[in-house]
């Protein structure tokens, strides 16, 4: 799957920005699935929380692992739209 810069290649659960492999946490990791499968929609916190079933009391900091997303790639990759949920970013603002 690729979303600009980030390649996301789900067989072998990598993850790939600019052509270097970053480490993703296995949570880490199914959050980008989540948000890069579902790229033209925003995701509300409940769908968020969903995609990282199975993690028990872990799945209501969902804002930490976003936090930690976009500091290992951008700040522009995921947005987070208030009342909403969250969302991919644009192309065009993240390839810059």
């Amino acid at each position: 799957m690729l979303h600009g810069p980030l390649e996301l290649h789900v067989e072998g659960r990598l993850a790939v920005w600019h052509g270097a492999p970053v480490p993703l946490t296995m949570k880490e990791f199914w959050l980008l699935e989540a948000l890069v499968s579902q790229r033209s929609r925003v995701l509300t916190r409940s769908q968020v929380e969903d995609s990282l079933s199975g993690w028990g009391d872990e799945t209501g900091s969902n804002m930490v692992e976003v936090h930690r997303l976009c500091k290992k790639f951008s700040n522009k990759l995921i947005v987070t739209l208030r009342g909403m949920g969250y969302q991919l970013g644009q192309i065009s603002a993240i390839e810059a």
